[in-house]
């Protein structure tokens, strides 16, 4: 099999730029690729700023596409951020914004979608942010005290707000464990915290079924991929 374009993990993303014309990405540690050919030839994105980059093409436009970062200590950062990337041009160009301070603790790089230019990030220790009017305002939840990743699905109604899916917990007296949130993180209801399977392990992951309301698939530390769903 022939590697077309450069070899080392990540994660992928298509958004569609024509008639029948498609942008494929590749996120890596160190930034952002992008073919327009179906992977024959590859470009790298520019404006990004950090390491270990998540993206994501928002559902209601194609040509805006998000980023997410962390910047580590050094020299010239004496305080680690994370760090999000916005591009109005199919991601070829970005510019970034400093959301918080990274804590150097269960970083993950998912962005999760609750509707029409708003997104939820994931910020360790400093609990969840929400970005809208496709990234013009940054608003933290107060109600979340740590996040180690989030994921979203099907609203329980169609029209409404996605479902946001968290491994964490809300408040310092709450119990570890997955949550669900059906008002954009406003609030949310524990869902699982005795069958955790050590947590969501390296893949550090939940993906919430987008055909189905309360259904999820989360990782786990060596035991596969946990299932879930409403009784």
């Amino acid at each position: 099999m022939e590697t077309i374009g450069r070899s080392g993990s990540g994660r992928g993303a298509i958004t569609q730029i024509g008639d029948e014309k498609y942008r494929f990405f590749h996120a890596t540690q160190i930034g952002i690729l992008y073919s327009d050919d179906y992977g024959r030839n590859w470009k790298d994105s520019t404006g990004l700023i950090g390491e270990q980059f998540g993206i994501f093409v928002e559902e209601s436009d194609p040509m805006i596409v998000y980023s997410y970062s962390y910047m580590k200590k050094s020299e010239i950062n004496p305080t680690p951020k994370y760090i999000l990337g916005l591009s109005g041009d199919g991601g070829k160009t970005f510019h970034s914004k400093p959301i918080c301070d990274y804590d150097g603790n269960d970083y993950s790089n998912r962005i999760s979608s609750i509707g029409k230019g708003e997104i939820a990030l994931c910020a360790g220790n400093n609990g969840i942010y929400i970005v809208s009017n496709y990234g013009e305002k940054i608003n933290k939840i107060e109600t979340v005290e740590y996040c180690k990743t989030i994921g979203y699905g099907a609203p329980e109604k169609e029209g409404k707000k996605n479902t946001l899916y968290m491994y964490g917990r809300p408040l310092k007296n709450d119990p570890e464990g997955l949550y669900r949130s059906q008002d954009g993180g406003i609030t949310w209801v524990l869902i699982n915290y005795q069958n955790l399977y050590g947590g969501t392990g390296d893949g550090n992951f939940i993906v919430g079924d987008m055909n189905t309301f309360g259904s999820l698939y989360m990782s786990t530390l060596g035991y596969g991929i946990l299932f879930g769903k409403i009784k």
